[in-house]
């Protein structure tokens, strides 16, 4: 047994010299609860474990949450000094303390006790399984990850090795310290490479083998072929060369040339600091339409009878044949113009038309017409899940496209949206692109230029790392209530009523490069996802009552997004007062209310009517030159009142008849004649005819005062003192405001 565990250490240790790795040291600067670990191990979701003598550490790639017995608890852990550690099958873990173990369950983050006899065999798993290493480095522990991570508990903490796979090689021949400004791959597939501080030109062969370097005592950014087989170099400022292998000739002035788009039976298209020149037979002159303001270009792109031009103040659009352009940039109040004005490169991928910008990302155009006054820009950006904003260079890579940044290279899926990153953890190095356009070679091979020389990468390699991570739910914050660590555990969050915010904390287990992981999410009724860059973290705020199913996405540290989405249900319970059943009492309160409302309203027109109907019966009983007709209209038209009720309105009826004319009767002479109070009489009025004692004696003098002006030929000051009227200018008044006209009118 010790022969065959002293081999599979000898192995251990030769894999190890063999390989290059990168070193992290974690200790209580980073986080852990205590320098003295005792055990570690990975879970079945991939988290990583570690038992100290404070307590037991969870760590996620970039934090470490420590959990420890609390009084109270239930547990009789008499110390957080942890000695070992078992992982069980539903993925709590076991852990000894001093000579008793005790279960640790992830999904409240407690421990428990355990019975005698599982401690024994949980005493007799440990002995078998516990491993230690002693040497000159002081190593007491190690283990290997799901990813091949080299884990080792050492003397003063923990120590990480990840395995390094450079799949980028330097290209010696050109010098490393010279930005690279072009690559270009002639008609006998040689390769030609400028520098901007070496004055020459790097030309290999096919397969990359370094044949010469060629003198031009200046600094070339763009290198093109014409039709002949001539080398046209585009220099800063000595303007264009033209040449071969041989040696090269000035033919133009001093110009800053960018950009050379070379064809077999059109003029030369030259870009410039200073604008837009055509070469024809050997002769350079200046194109740009006469309205053009100075403008520099970095590329130039033709389709058709278009030409574009990617410059510093933004995309350059003309008609060739009329000399007419459209300049276009980003515009404060329309979303889907230009992100930024600052214009890279231009590139044509599967018939449609990119640019990259300088810190907008990539625009496509979404216009079928490219002269169109206002083009439409679709953006892929940081907002849409891309790494950067920085877009030097891009190239078309397969279905995707190859997107060159500052310090990483991006691969975008235009039609998907999806992209990924390729930064210093694939390179195994760090790298400072420039904007020289990458070439491929015809092994597969891509040459990609830096600050600092050149660096080539297999497209097999470009395809990345396809790990997978587990993503964790590592922590989760309701309101105002303490954070609960124990959240990987859990698919379904409720909030009570008084909870209505919700962050979440959560975490891709990959080991090799955790910082690099990029994260996204959203809600199942968002149409799209909200990126949100190395954060780890979101919240919820003011969450309405009802259900949601929360979708949360990552990168692996290579930035390829996985296909690990993690959903979380969320019930958020309403109030009483946002129930269906509030709602419904609102309802039925308001129905309610207008029923009563209408009921009201009814009851008391019904009961107007009614007294307006007495008192015009009343009215009419009064007057009649016939007592007959007095009976009979007493008979038919009198409303049905109660015995007592009408005992009173006879008794003021009479009162009213024989005092109808007299100026000084008044309401306390008709309460005496009634056999009432002034106050009963007022109210037994108001209530059988809606009228005082006082408003009933005028209406009834107004009525005479209407017969006599219908039936005779008094005078209308007669008429106002035999209706009780002392003065007639005031009875004109009380008429008009009763009937509506004045006595003259009414009688006319």
């Amino acid at each position: 047994m010790r022969t065959y565990l002293l081999m599979m250490l000898l192995m251990v240790i030769s894999t190890v010299k063999s390989q290059t790795y990168d070193t992290t040291f974690y200790n209580e600067d980073s986080g852990l609860t205590q320098w003295h670990v005792t055990q570690m191990l990975q879970d079945h979701n991939g988290m990583m474990w570690f038992s100290t003598w404070n307590g037991l550490n969870r760590f996620d790639g970039k934090e470490f949450i420590a959990f420890k017995s609390k009084a109270g608890d239930g547990s009789n852990m008499p110390t957080d000094r942890i000695r070992d550690m078992i992982l069980a099958k539903n993925n709590d873990i076991y852990c000894r303390v001093d000579e008793t173990w005790y279960r640790f369950s992830q999904k409240d983050g407690k421990f428990y006790n355990l019975t005698v006899r599982a401690n024994r065999i949980l005493n007799s798993v440990s002995h078998r399984q516990t491993r230690f290493m002693k040497g000159k480095e002081e190593k007491l522990f190690e283990m290997y990850d799901r990813q091949g991570n080299l884990w080792c508990i050492m003397k003063n903490g923990i120590q990480k090795l990840t395995p390094s796979h450079s799949p980028v090689k330097q290209l010696d021949q050109v010098g490393h310290s010279s930005q690279i400004r072009a690559f270009f791959k002639d008609h006998k597939g040689q390769i030609w490479i400028s520098s901007r501080e070496e004055k020459c030109i790097y030309l290999f062969d096919r397969s990359l083998h370094f044949k010469k370097s060629i003198p031009i005592q200046a600094s070339a950014y763009t290198i093109a072929e014409d039709a002949q087989g001539q080398i046209l170099l585009g220099c800063k400022p000595e303007g264009l060369l033209i040449g071969n292998e041989n040696g090269f000739q000035r033919c133009s002035p001093p110009l800053d040339i960018y950009d050379i788009i070379t064809s077999s039976h059109e003029p030369t298209w030259i870009a410039s600091f200073q604008g837009i020149f055509q070469l024809k037979g050997g002769k350079l002159t200046s194109w740009l339409p006469p309205t053009a303001p100075q403008m520099r270009f970095r590329k130039i792109f033709r389709k058709g009878n278009v030409l574009l031009g990617a410059t510093t103040e933004g995309l350059f659009v003309a008609d060739i044949k009329n000399k007419k352009f459209i300049l276009h940039q980003k515009e404060a109040n329309r979303v889907n113009s230009m992100s930024s004005s600052a214009c890279m490169n231009i590139l044509e991928h599967q018939g449609h038309l990119y640019i990259a910008t300088e810190s907008g990302g990539v625009n496509e155009i979404l216009n079928t017409n490219l002269l169109d006054k206002q083009l439409r820009f679709r953006h892929f950006d940081m907002s849409m899940g891309l790494a950067s904003d920085i877009a030097l260079s891009m190239v078309s890579l397969g279905n995707n496209i190859l997107i060159v940044s500052s310090n990483k290279l991006i691969i975008l899926n235009p039609q998907t949206g999806k992209s990924r990153s390729l930064s210093k953890h694939f390179l195994q190095r760090s790298c400072r692109f420039c904007d020289a356009t990458p070439i491929r070679l015809a092994d597969g091979r891509w040459l990609l230029g830096l600050q600092d020389g050149a660096i080539q990468i297999n497209e097999k390699a470009l395809q990345g790392s396809r790990f997978r991570p587990y993503l964790a739910l590592t922590a989760i914050s309701i309101e105002n209530h303490p954070t609960l660590y124990h959240a990987d555990a859990l698919n379904k969050i409720t909030l009570q009523t008084d909870e209505r915010t919700l962050s979440l904390s959560f975490a891709a287990l990959d080991y090799s490069d955790p910082h690099h992981i990029l994260y996204a999410y959203r809600l199942a009724d968002d149409t799209e996802w909200h990126y949100l860059g190395h954060n780890r973290t979101i919240t919820l705020p003011e969450l309405k009552p009802g259900d949601y199913e929360l979708l949360i996405q990552s990168t692996n540290a290579d930035g390829t997004w996985s296909n690990n989405t993690r959903k979380l249900s969320i019930h958020v319970t309403p109030k009483f007062t946002e129930t269906i059943w509030f709602t419904l009492l609102n309802l039925l309160t308001i129905i309610t209310i207008l029923a009563i409302g209408g009921y009201t309203y009814y009851y008391i027109k019904r009961m107007k009517s009614q007294q307006r109907e007495t008192l015009e019966a009343y009215l009419a009983l009064l007057h009649t030159e016939e007592q007959e007709q007095k009976t009979a209209q007493e008979k038919t038209s009198k409303p049905q009142l109660s015995e007592q009720d009408d005992a009173i309105m006879k008794r003021v009826m009479t009162f009213v008849e024989e005092h109808i004319g007299d100026t000084d009767a008044g309401v306390s002479e008709m309460a005496e004649a009634a056999l009432m109070s002034k106050s009963n009489l007022t109210r037994k009025l108001k209530e059988l005819i809606g009228l005082t004692p006082g408003d009933f004696l005028k209406e009834a003098r107004i009525k005479k005062a209407t017969e006599l002006l219908k039936n005779t030929n008094m005078n209308i000051s007669e008429i106002a003192y035999m209706c009780g009227f002392n003065d007639p200018k005031y009875f004109s008044k009380v008429f008009k405001s009763s009937i509506g006209k004045t006595p003259s009118e009414y009688r006319e």
